[in-house]
């Protein structure tokens, strides 16, 4: 009988200290979930009084050379029609500074919900491919900058279909052509490859600049950032180009991904499926 007693007893305290193990293993993953919410808070505050700091610097910059250039033209004596027209020409350039800026922060305001609203059509593979060259030719001529294109013969040929929203797959395009002219030597060629491999459609631009270190390619993609040697060389961005390229590849059920190495350049990769193919 004091056998029995004795084993309920043990077997009643012997619960008690699995409960409070449990309890005690719960409270502490609990925490360590706290403690890491906490730090992403941290990391977002810092993000976000950064990003209030650029666009105060970018916004500033232009408006600033605007009203610069306009006291120097009227102060003094009368100039030559020629200077009159050197200082409207900076006025513009400030101006386009200005209101491109301005179009940053209008897509950023809308958010990811205006660009959500897709108009996605069935589009021939060789006309997409044909408007996304066209489109890099254009802009090359304008930088004055040499486009090496890499363009599989397959495409011409291939009847296939891609669904798109081709003026959005535009946009996210700009965004990865204007990052490959920003940060490399206006010197320097730039190579776009376009192919077609496993049913995915396959773009991608190279350029010999900066480069990005090993440690900041997982965070290129994150809204807001911008790397070091980005800031360094081109302090005029706001972080959210390669982020809503990115986001407008995945509503196209697609996938981006940078490569790149340090000093000797880098190149951005998008792969979308075709019709009938998609993931």
């Amino acid at each position: 009988m004091l056998f029995c007693v004795c084993e309920a007893a043990f077997n009643c305290l012997f619960s008690s200290v699995v409960n409070l193990l449990e309890i005690e293993q719960e409270v502490s993953s609990r925490t360590a979930q706290l403690k890491h919410a906490l730090e992403q808070l941290k990391q977002a505050e810092a993000q976000q009084k950064q990003f209030f700091a650029d666009v105060s610097h970018e916004l500033r910059t232009p408006a600033t050379a605007i009203r610069g250039e306009a006291e120097i033209g009227l102060r003094g004596k009368d100039k030559t029609a020629e200077e009159y027209k050197e200082t409207l020409k900076r006025i513009l350039d400030a101006s386009a500074a200005l209101s491109g800026r301005i179009d940053d922060l209008l897509l950023l305001i809308r958010g990811e919900n205006s660009m959500a609203l897709l108009d996605v059509q069935s589009v021939p593979l060789v006309e997409v491919a044909t408007e996304l060259v066209s489109k890099a030719q254009r802009e090359a001529k304008v930088q004055g900058r040499e486009l090496r294109l890499h363009f599989d013969d397959a495409i011409e040929m291939s009847e296939h279909c891609i669904r798109v929203d081709m003026g959005k797959l535009l946009q996210a395009w700009q965004i990865l052509f204007d990052n490959a002219v920003r940060y490399s030597p206006a010197t320097t060629a730039l190579d776009m490859v376009v192919s077609i491999s496993d049913n995915q459609f396959e773009v991608s631009i190279t350029d010999y600049g900066i480069g990005i270190p090993d440690y900041e390619l997982s965070s290129v993609f994150d809204r807001y950032y911008r790397g070091d040697n980005a800031r360094k060389l081109r302090p005029d961005g706001l972080g959210i180009g390669l982020s809503l390229a990115k986001y407008l590849i995945e509503q196209h059920r697609g996938f981006i991904q940078p490569k790149s190495r340090l000093h000797q350049g880098t190149t951005v990769m998008f792969r979308i499926g075709l019709e009938g193919f998609l993931p």
